[in-house]
């Protein structure tokens, strides 16, 4: 009984938790001249961790990973290659239970997969990595800002859930234009 009350719970959250995105703003963050770098740390664990940069719409911009340690996701250290989590996440397959991935803050992206919104934008501001341009020669993918905001920054996990994340990166961001 108690099982079903907590898959209960769980489920009904999920209606809420897939469209939550914290819209709370933080201090605006600094806005990046054509040519310039900034780099930032970011822990896998921050539900909404701000980048402290403001994109202008319509620009473009690299963002490059350095893992600065292993991603964990409670237990789960791998993906379904058998290589450590970075960016990209993992599937669905991985969970213990299919039907946890209507958990998922986005549903229509990997687990653990890294994630970036503009704050004060549209939903349609949210991206994944595996929704970016990748360019294996610079190891950087291609971001193109929808509207201008400040860059927030999620790993796809169930809302609530994210004590249990290990593991952070330095990014590092160029605006092209």
């Amino acid at each position: 009984m108690r099982q079903l009350l907590l898959l209960c719970f769980l489920l009904l959250s999920a209606c809420n938790a897939r469209l939550y995105i914290d819209q709370s703003p933080g201090s605006e963050g600094k806005s990046l001249s054509v040519g310039e770098t900034a780099n930032f740390l970011f822990f896998t664990n921050e539900p909404a961790a701000e980048s402290g940069l403001r994109l202008t719409s319509g620009s473009e911009y690299l963002i490059q990973f350095t893992l600065l340690s292993n991603w964990i996701d409670g237990d789960i250290d791998q993906n379904e290659n058998g290589e450590l989590l970075d960016e990209t996440g993992f599937a669905d397959s991985l969970m213990s239970f299919d039907s946890l991935s209507v958990l998922k803050r986005s549903r229509e992206h990997r687990w653990f997969e890294l994630m970036f919104y503009v704050d004060g934008c549209s939903r349609d501001s949210l991206l994944g990595v595996s929704d970016l341009p990748y360019d294996q020669a610079s190891g950087s993918y291609s971001y193109s800002a929808i509207c201008s905001g400040d860059l927030k920054l999620f790993v796809n996990d169930s809302q609530g859930f994210y004590g249990n994340n290990a593991g952070f990166t330095n990014l590092k961001i160029t605006r092209i234009n």
